[in-house]
């Protein structure tokens, strides 16, 4: 594997990283902004409920002022509940009242006198419930009235009459108590105009220190329509901000969570550095073996042909030319072999790139060319050369440029038709700013969904095809890692029974 592949994997793992910090950084803020939201829904449950005490309490205080003293008793805000008409009626009307007086009138008649009839006429009224509701219905309106009065006329009283400060700040207590709101308040108190007259703030705390988002605003003594003008209000602020317990509480599973992904992401990528290191030293340690292989084995294989060509049938034993022939056989076989180590190193790409130079491809096919065609000759056929291509030179190695095309007639040669002769042919032609180069042979052709797997590392052409050929599927591999190293490219054609054509495509060396 290749450092780029492995900085890949690392900005990855930082990027799965910084994503998954920001979608958790998203989660804990709407939690904490609905946290915040269902903070002041509360917050104004109950400061309306202190509102609405106030206002009990100064209706109370209103009527205990005026009429109610001169009957030698003082009303309690105990007397007055709500209804539909106004938030404060001076009564509870309901349906069960209207019964209630129905049964009073039924077991205690009123009785009418007659005018000119004498003490002895009278007649029993018994009204209908269409008028006790109509009754009731009317002073209902009074009331709102009474209420719009009470408030109006007494609008010019000092706040210190109307509201309590001491009074009001133990209700806000307790009402922000019961709403599970046991957190410190500030609190200001204005009159009708604006104007602070009261402010309340705990130990230590500067006026403004918490944001206005944490802020509630209430309207007092607010009349039955509605409106809140040159009306008082206050305004209470919270400490909203969650604790350090808080967010430690709901960030620490998933901190946990992530910090165990990291060190194993981390772990598993330390793990594959250490293999990809063994693996380089492996790999450099068979190249520096197989380069150092490759001297002895060649002298093996030139001492041998020295040996066939000097011995004659004379001088040489049947058995010593039997001996010879098979040490220059397994001195191939060893040659191969080294060669498909190398072949191998080249596409892990642990050599290297290899050097470019300026090459003419024509000049390069011709002694490959000529090698072929005595192979093609042996089977009964020949080898066809037609180099048209104008536009020859390109940047390439002259060696494994050459292997390209010894693999590629390597390869028609092996899976040729035993009962056909062989025929092979090498075509190049000038296409655009590329050199187009097609070697093509007769042989057993491939099907369409081999076709398109011959350039993988160890693939070989499955059942059905020659089994007697020798190989480790690397060829073709090879030759794809080498046209992609000097930028071409290559494309293979094929028919079962027809043939093979591979296709290469070469960029023109601009400066040749």
């Amino acid at each position: 594997m290749k450092k780029r592949v492995i900085w890949i994997i690392v900005l990855a793992l930082v990027s799965a990283y910084s994503l998954l910090t920001w979608v958790q950084y998203q989660y804990y803020d709407r939690v904490l902004t609905q946290r915040k939201e269902s903070i002041r829904g509360l917050m104004k449950e109950a400061l309306s409920d202190v509102a609405e005490e106030l206002q009990v309490r100064e209706l109370v205080r209103s009527l205990n002022k005026g009429a109610n003293r001169l009957m030698g008793s003082f009303l309690t805000d105990t007397t007055f509940a709500g209804t539909d008409v106004a938030p404060f009626d001076i009564w509870v009307r309901t349906l069960a009242d209207t019964l209630a007086v129905e049964r009073a009138i039924a077991e205690n008649q009123v009785m009418i006198r007659i005018p000119n009839t004498g003490d002895k006429s009278r007649v029993d009224y018994r009204p209908s419930k269409d008028l006790i509701l109509a009754y009731f219905t009317q002073l209902h309106a009074l009331d709102k009235y009474i209420l719009k009065y009470v408030y109006d006329t007494y609008m010019p009283d000092s706040m210190s009459q109307m509201v309590n400060v001491y009074l009001l700040r133990s209700l806000i207590r307790e009402r922000l108590d019961s709403k599970d709101l046991c957190v410190n308040y500030q609190m200001a108190l204005y009159d009708y105009d604006g104007r602070v007259v009261y402010e309340y703030r705990p130990p230590g705390i500067m006026r403004g220190e918490w944001e206005d988002e944490n802020t509630v605003t209430q309207y007092l003594f607010v009349p039955t329509d509605g409106t809140t003008d040159r009306r008082p209000y206050m305004r209470v602020s919270l400490d909203l901000a969650p604790t350090r317990a808080e967010v430690f509480r709901l960030a620490l599973p998933s901190f946990i969570s992530t910090i165990i992904v990291l060190l194993l992401g981390f772990s598993a990528l330390a793990v594959l550095l250490k293999y990809i290191s063994f693996a380089s030293q492996r790999t450099n340690f068979i190249n520096n073996m197989t380069h150092e292989l490759k001297t002895p084995v060649s002298s093996i294989v030139l001492s041998t042909k020295l040996l066939e060509e000097s011995a004659s049938p004379t001088t040489t034993l049947p058995k010593q030319r039997q001996l010879m022939s098979i040490i220059s056989l397994e001195a191939q076989r060893l040659k191969f072999l080294i060669d498909k180590v190398l072949q191998l190193s080249i596409l892990d790409g642990h050599a290297g790139k290899f050097p470019l130079e300026i090459l003419d491809v024509n000049e390069l096919i011709l002694p490959v060319a000529e090698i072929y065609t005595f192979h093609a000759q042996q089977r009964g056929g020949d080898l066809t050369l037609d180099l048209e291509a104008v536009n020859t030179w390109v940047r390439a190695n002259q060696v494994h440029l050459s292997n390209v095309f010894f693999n590629l007639l390597d390869n028609a040669v092996k899976y040729s038709r035993p009962d056909v002769p062989l025929h092979l042919s090498i075509h190049t032609s000038d296409e655009g700013d590329y050199i187009r180069i097609v070697v093509q042979d007769n042989g057993i052709g491939m099907e369409k969904q081999e076709l398109k797997r011959i350039f993988e590392r160890f693939y070989r052409v499955g059942s059905g095809k020659r089994h007697d050929v020798r190989g480790f599927g690397l060829g073709l591999a090879y030759v794809l890692s080498v046209i992609r190293q000097i930028g071409g490219r290559i494309t293979a054609e094929s028919e079962p029974g027809v043939g093979t054509k591979m296709i290469i495509r070469l960029p023109v060396a601009p400066d040749a």
